[in-house]
């Protein structure tokens, strides 16, 4: 069986223009004023695919973040891969992350 490629992350900030913070970012990419809406909103929609029955589309998550919906869908992706596809959290993982927030 073939190994699928690997995607590049999409393109979710302009390319610092040292280099110093994305060769420094963890999978490929930094947090920054500029895209910090994008990542949290493609959360939001995994969040809400996940708790929700009838979640909205992805088509209403795009112009309510206004990005477009290819977009979209590629900052999902990435973001599920990025997870490892591992959206629960057992209470274990959460007392842990409790207390390095205390």
């Amino acid at each position: 069986m073939r190994t699928p490629a690997r995607l590049p992350p999409p393109p979710i900030c302009r390319p610092h223009p040292t280099g110093a913070p994305q060769a420094q970012a963890r999978h490929g990419f930094h947090l920054c004023t500029a895209n910090v809406h994008r990542v949290l909103l493609s959360l939001v929609v995994i969040s809400a695919k996940l708790v929700d029955d009838e979640p909205y589309t992805n088509t209403y998550w795009a112009s309510c973040g206004g990005v477009d919906l290819p977009h979209l869908n590629d900052l999902e992706i990435y973001a599920m891969k990025c997870l490892d596809h591992h959206l629960h959290v057992t209470p274990r993982e959460m007392d842990s992350m409790r207390s390095r927030l205390v």
